[in-house]
């Protein structure tokens, strides 16, 4: 996957806010100078999926939160972002 955006001028991550959030962080830990390209894309649309998105807010930040205290969650496994 990161084959196809090496060479992009700006790489843009547009998914569900948490989603996008926890790309970028991989990303910054695999190639930080692809992650300095990022640009910021439009994560967030009103009313989209509300509960959904709440859901969603909670469980990333559970997961930043464990991957925090145990550095042993912040290996990434090659080809999954």
């Amino acid at each position: 996957m990161i084959a196809l955006i090496e060479h992009a001028g700006a790489i843009k991550i547009v998914s569900n806010s948490p989603h996008a959030a926890v790309a970028r962080e991989h990303l910054w830990r695999l190639r930080p100078d692809l992650a300095a390209r990022l640009v910021r894309g439009t994560d967030y649309r009103f009313g989209e999926a509300p509960l959904l998105k709440v859901a969603s807010a909670v469980i990333a930040g559970r997961y930043q939160a464990r991957a925090r205290r145990d550095p042993a969650r912040r290996t990434v496994t090659p080809g999954r972002l």
